[in-house]
């Protein structure tokens, strides 16, 4: 007996190892509450939170069919649900209090009001679902797996991969994190919006930067060559406009980028060509040559 138990602990064990396709996970999620919630019950599914509206928008439609064909609950009225939602300024991608989404489960006359997200914690994905009491605000019941992405989900999460499969970006926008490193970044020529896809940007940057610098070079050399003394002319009237200016636009710029603008750059006519590609975390140059026979 005590063999049998262990062997069924090491299984369960194990199966918190392995990752599940999302549609999969879904289907388990449904029939979970569709057991646990009592049978009759109204349930608002107002929605799953994740870093796309497009993947927000299709798990939300995938778990109401799922709930649905269950045929043991009663899923409110959609059409009403986003009536309500849109009167409420309510964003799928993003992340939503218990309160408001008691309030809204009590506006379409639920329930219950289903709702979670799907998250990137280290290099794996988690879908949570869960259950809360309209009434008293309790959580009812909780669904939580490993996901691992398919294709189609990872063009409705516009994960952005480099050649050797590793991830350079998720979503529809660069965290406020992400958006410092790159204006940080910047401040070493540009560097940030070249790694992020905008060589324009770059280029500007690289120039303004190099002028500061040239402004301190003259100072330099006119202090030593023509024994002037300290000479700051040219830093105080070139370099520190061009470093201030560099720096202002490198920090600022970055708020308007977005993952999707990381695409490759270059020519793809005959002969050789150069690109600018996505590589780890940076943009990396690939030369090649193209003939046609």
């Amino acid at each position: 007996m005590k063999k049998m138990v262990l062997f069924i602990v090491c299984l369960l064990a194990a199966a918190g190892l392995f990752a599940v396709d999302i549609n999969e996970a879904l289907d388990t999620a449904a029939k979970q509450f569709s057991s646990s919630l009592k049978a009759g019950t109204t349930v608002a599914i107002v929605g799953i939170a994740s870093d796309t509206e497009a993947m927000s928008e299709y798990l939300l439609d995938e778990m109401t069919i799922r709930i649905v064909q269950n045929r043991k609950l009663t899923v409110a009225d959609r059409a009403n649900l986003e009536a309500i939602k849109k009167e409420m300024n309510f964003q799928l991608s993003g992340e939503v209090s218990d309160a408001t989404m008691k309030e809204i489960g009590a506006m379409v006359g639920a329930d219950v009001v289903l709702h979670g997200n799907l998250k990137k914690i280290g290099g794996d994905f988690m879908l949570t679902l869960q259950a809360l009491d309209v009434t008293k605000a309790t959580v009812l019941d909780m669904f939580r797996a490993d996901i691992e992405l398919d294709d189609r989900s990872m063009k409705l999460m516009k994960i952005s991969v480099d050649e050797g499969g590793k991830v350079i970006s998720i979503g529809d926008r660069y965290s406020t994190k992400e958006k410092g490193i790159i204006g940080a970044k910047n401040l070493l020529f540009g560097w940030g919006s070249y790694s992020a896809g905008h060589i324009l940007d770059g280029i500007f940057l690289t120039t303004l930067q190099l002028a500061g610098w040239s402004g301190v070079v003259v100072d330099t050399i006119n202090s030593t060559r023509w024994s002037y003394g300290l000479n700051l002319d040219c830093t105080l009237a070139i370099a520190l406009p061009c470093w201030g200016v560099s720096a202002l636009y490198g920090f600022i710029r970055p708020i308007f980028y977005k993952p999707s603008d990381l695409v490759a750059y270059g020519s793809y006519n005959e002969g050789f060509s150069f690109q600018f590609v996505p590589f780890e975390d940076n943009l990396g140059i690939k030369l090649s040559y193209k003939k046609t026979f």
